[in-house]
């Protein structure tokens, strides 16, 4: 063969840019086991058909990629100008092991393709064969050349992995193990054991029972039955405590997972193993927290109601079983919060739980029910005796005042009783009846006085009934009354005349509201003021009172006009010291109804006054601004104190109908009632007697100078236009 017919000069030639698609199809069509790949018009490289088994290896994508991205660029080539026989093509084929080998011009053109097999077949066979034997050996020495170093890399990556591996599992706080199924041999254990469970990892290399032998005695048992279930189950995932060495318990999580073979025969047990102490102490924490106090410690209301309902199953099960609850509010408590502030309360409200805890016996609850309210749940009691003595023992135990920043606040509680057992409270869903029982108790000790206790009995519950039903026909008849649409109110003003005892003239009238209920009838103001303190609902019922009253005396007093004008007493609750805007009200009040402030009088106890120096103080001063005057009603009753009748502005004292009954019947009584007018008239304050119903007591009062009186002896009081007419007939008369 000559050296032109060993050189393909139309090879197969495509664009750089065209597909592997394209090139292999024209390999099919030219029988050519490689295309030339130029660009314009130079050679740029070349891709043979172990390219292409190579490239589909590798590239699922590979009919679309582009040749350029896959090609051999650096291609050996042979230049036409060293063509000079069929050995100066065979050199280049032998010496770099070449299928093919393009011929270019001297500006990199294609001029031909010569490939090895063509060669061969123009050589005598045992030649060819030689060479194409070397080539062989060649191509398959490259081969294992290829993989050698294929094989080092992978070794490398390995080993890189490893330690990368070993890395991670020495610096996770998580301690991750692997153990023969059966033996249990430690087969791999990461250094983080060391920090979980306070020992050597040679430890557990050394003694392979050592897990086993730290977990906490109460919980070998549930791990022996995790670890044998696991074998059935696959995963098995357990909390429990182990010890140690210096015998500090711990919280783990363990997660294992048994590894099998093809044939599901276990090979091993893999696991993690990670340390919740904190965390299992934060859930206890907020298991804690949510049956307790905050503020207190004590167990709040849920842990009670909890405690309740199991002291009832008890109670079912036994039918002498007796248990008391004891429903505490502190006395006064509002006012100690509101003058010294929350912080000071809170305080004082934990000074109060440490002290009922000292009360109670062992077994029973003392919880915090909210607020300033307590409760302690006596366990097997005799009697009612029993509970008794508790309730002494925590009024004897809060009559010790509680001293806080250098100042003693004194505090009492009333306490509501209540005796129970499996025939009182049979169902344990009656914890609600229970504490609603306890609290009626309770409000009826507060009822009595303060610093008292009260046992529960069925009658307190009909007749807090009543006073609940009695509350919402009150809040109704308000409504009713104080709407400006209103146009049937059941309440109305009735005054009651006060006379000047030395000139038996009238001098002035004190408002005084009844009500008529459209069922009941005449509701007493005994039966429904009360009531209405409690409620705030006082606030808006006086209002009222103090408007129609202000309107009423008005019209009196252009109807009836006299030197020194009627002038007008009305009642004032201590809850508008609580609320603002009663200055407001006033004025407006006076605006609206033209009256002269200097003839309205408003009536207030000692009991406001002591219990809201501060706000009496301010409030006192400001309707002496406005002239209108203060009266000190029912003095005698209560605190009965000199400094405050010199430290505040009143104008007039009321002496309590109490005394005036008593009037001439007893020497004491007597005395008491010369001195209060006496400490009037050296205060140069105006004196009325309340309750004043015969001509005798008139003449004695009026022996003592007591200026003014009131009371059915003089009048009854009447609704306004009875009234009316009685001034009409005074008048006359």
């Amino acid at each position: 063969m000559t050296v032109d017919k060993a050189i393909d000069k139309t090879p197969p030639i495509v664009s750089a840019q065209a597909s592997v698609k394209e090139a292999i199809a024209l390999m099919k069509q030219t029988q050519v086991g490689c295309v030339l790949l130029v660009e314009q018009q130079k050679l740029v490289g070349i891709l043979s058909e172990r390219d292409v088994l190579k490239l589909i290896d590798s590239r699922q994508d590979w009919q679309e990629i582009a040749i350029a991205q896959v090609m051999t660029q650096n291609l050996v080539t042979l230049p036409v100008k060293d063509v000079a026989d069929l050995s100066s093509l065979l050199h280049p084929l032998r010496q770099h092991c070449l299928e093919y080998l393009p011929i270019v011009t001297e500006d990199n053109r294609v001029f031909g393709l010569v490939t090895r097999a063509t060669i061969l077949q123009s050589l005598p066979p045992k030649i060819a064969e030689a060479i194409d034997t070397s080539a062989r050996l060649k191509q398959e020495l490259e081969a294992y050349r290829e993989i050698e170093e294929e094989l080092r890399i992978n070794e490398q990556a390995l080993q890189l992995n490893q330690n990368r591996l070993d890395s991670i599992l020495s610096s996770i706080e998580d301690v991750v193990w692997s153990i023969e199924p059966y033996s249990l041999q430690l087969l791999f254990l990461n250094t983080a054991v060391e920090q979980v469970y306070g020992r050597k990892l040679a430890e557990f290399i050394e003694n392979i029972e050592l897990w086993r032998e730290v977990i906490h005695p109460e919980d070998k048992e549930r791990v022996e039955e995790a670890l044998n279930a696991l074998y059935s189950t696959g995963r098995e995932e357990l909390e429990y405590r182990i010890l140690l060495p210096d015998g500090e318990s711990r919280w783990i999580r363990v997660r294992a997972r048994l590894i099998t073979d093809e044939e599901g025969t276990p090979i091993r047990i893999n696991g993690i193993t990670t340390d919740i102490t904190e965390r299992h102490k934060i859930q206890e924490q907020l298991r804690h927290d949510a049956f307790h106090d905050g503020l207190t410690g004590l167990p709040n209301r849920n842990l009670l109601i909890d405690r309740l309902k199991q002291t009832i199953r008890r109670s079912q099960r036994r039918d002498d079983y007796r248990f008391a609850l004891l429903f505490l509010d502190l006395d006064r408590f509002k006012i100690i919060n509101d003058s010294l502030g929350h912080v000071f309360g809170d305080r004082l409200l934990v000074s109060v739980a440490h002290r009922l805890e000292k009360c109670q016996r062992a077994g029973d609850t003392v919880a915090r029910f909210g607020g300033d309210e307590f409760v302690i749940l006596l366990e097997e009691i005799a009697d009612a005796n029993d509970a008794i003595q508790i309730a002494n023992r925590v009024q004897n135990a809060l009559k010790t005042p509680i001293l806080i920043d250098n100042q003693e606040i004194f505090v009492a509680a009333s306490i509501g009783i209540v005796i129970g057992n499996s025939r009182t409270y049979p169902n344990p869903e009656q914890v609600t009846d229970l504490l609603r029982d306890a609290d009626i108790a309770m409000y009826r000790a507060k009822s009595r006085s303060q610093g008292n206790y009260e046992v529960f009995d069925p009658s307190m519950y009909t007749y807090a009934l009543k006073r609940l039903q009695l509350e919402n026909d009150l809040r109704r008849a308000i409504v009713r009354t104080t709407s400006p649409e209103a146009t049937q109110p059941e309440f109305s003003v009735y005054y009651q005349p006060i006379f000047s005892i030395a000139t038996q003239q009238i001098e002035g009238f004190e408002a005084l509201v009844r009500w008529q209920h459209p069922e009941k009838g005449t509701i007493s103001p005994v039966d429904f003021i009360a009531i209405a303190e409690e409620t705030g609902l006082i606030v808006p019922l006086d209002r009222w009172v103090l408007k129609t009253a202000c309107y009423q005396l008005r019209a009196w007093q252009a109807q009836f006009p006299m030197p020194a004008p009627l002038t007008m007493s009305v009642n004032l609750s201590g809850k508008h010291f609580y609320q603002p805007g009663l200055i407001e009200f006033l004025d407006s009040v006076l605006e609206e109804t033209g009256l002269d402030g200097s003839t309205l009088k408003l009536e207030i106890t000692e009991s406001i006054v002591i219990e809201n120096t501060e706000a009496a103080a301010v409030m006192l001063k400001q309707l002496r601004d406005r002239k209108v005057q203060a009266c000190l009603d029912d003095f005698g009753t209560g605190y009965s104190s000199l400094s405050y009748l010199h430290s505040f502005p009143f104008n007039t004292l009321k002496i309590d109908r109490s005394f005036i009954k008593q009037l001439g019947m007893e020497e004491e009584n007597d005395e008491i009632v010369k001195a209060i007018v006496n400490l009037g008239l050296i205060l140069r304050m105006n004196v009325v007697a309340e309750g004043v119903e015969t001509p005798e007591q008139v003449a004695q009062l009026k022996d003592l100078n007591c200026h003014y009186g009131q009371g059915y002896w003089f009048s009854r009081p009447m609704n306004g236009e009875a009234m009316t007419e009685f001034l009409l007939g005074a008048i006359e008369g």
